[in-house]
């Protein structure tokens, strides 16, 4: 029942959590970061072809958007993408002069796995003729962390599950941590931080703050399917490093700005509330297909090991 109630808790606080990217942290050092992409990055033409940040302010005019159930007040020129509905409803503002510049929310994103055994338990239940599993390709996030989960971020940006969904996602490639702050998570069982940090987007470095909530979602059994998070409630704003601090408010007023209509809240939770029952239903299928899978595996074996008999 965890991840029905959490998945409800994302559309409905979600204007009360994105205030906390407004908050003010005190100055700390920040770690020096590379300006190249890394070894395992496509790069999308070179740092010289990314536009180069101002260190004067840079003022924002914002406009409304209306997507219909939701509205947001997004800087003028900037494009935005959308993906899924409901609880992975996401959203992505990037500034097509400079794409460093972002406003970001993902309801959801995951699963990822919380154990390297887990994962190689699903790979060697696949590999045995069973039920492909999605999520295969995603990173182990562990620790499962809000700050573990930003770094293994440009991972799962890579997997088919992600591609297929937003192409568009920022991959936070090379994220380095400044500061976390703890904040109060309304999903059950969940970490929330607010994370303040460094990554390289197309051969450029960018600072962001990101307020991130990680939950598990099923234990560990020994069977395929299970030990598995989620990331909640996954939002960000970034800017190139050095006029970050200049758009800071600017960005933080956008996000602020995000509202959902309670209709569409309303017809959500329904929604939700009959796709519960057949994930269950599913989850119980995997189950039991696992079962079978295994006994005829060990069947397998028991007549290898047999001699043969004359006849």
């Amino acid at each position: 029942m965890r991840r029905k109630s959490a998945v409800f808790l994302v559309l409905i606080v979600l204007v009360s959590v994105v205030a906390c990217l407004g908050c003010v942290e005190e100055e700390v050092s920040e770690p020096e970061i590379s300006g190249e992409p890394s070894s395992d990055v496509a790069e999308t033409g070179g740092a010289s072809e990314t536009p180069q940040p101002s260190e004067e302010p840079v003022a924002l005019s914002l406009e409304t958007f209306n997507g219909g159930f939701f509205t947001i007040n997004k800087p003028q020129g900037w494009n935005i993408y959308t993906a899924g509905s409901c609880a992975d409803f996401a959203f992505l503002l990037r500034d097509p002069q400079d794409p460093l510049r972002q406003v970001f929310f993902f309801g959801e994103v995951g699963p990822v796995y919380m154990s390297e055994e887990q994962k190689q338990i699903d790979y060697d239940y696949m590999s045995m003729g069973g039920y492909p599993i999605q999520y295969i390709e995603m990173p182990v996030v562990d620790p499962l962390t809000p700050e573990n989960f930003l770094q293994q971020f440009h991972l799962i940006t890579q997997t088919s599950i992600a591609q297929s969904f937003m192409p568009q996602a920022p991959p936070l490639e090379q994220f380095e941590v400044i500061s976390t702050t703890a904040q109060s998570s309304s999903i059950s069982g969940g970490t929330t931080e607010l994370v303040r940090g460094l990554f390289v987007q197309d051969g450029a470095v960018a600072e962001g703050l990101f307020l991130v909530t990680v939950a598990p979602v099923l234990p560990a059994t020994g069977s395929p399917g299970g030990d598995i998070a989620y990331g909640f409630q996954v939002m960000g704003i970034t800017a190139p490093k050095q006029e970050f601090r200049y758009l800071e408010n600017s960005l933080a007023a956008s996000m602020q700005s995000f509202t959902v209509s309670p209709s569409y809240v309303q017809n959500c939770m329904q929604q939700q509330a009959q796709t519960y029952g057949a994930i269950l239903e599913a989850g119980k299928t995997l189950s039991e297909a696992s079962d079978i899978i295994m006994d005829g595996w060990e069947l397998s074996l028991i007549h290898i090991s047999e001699p043969t008999r004359p006849y």
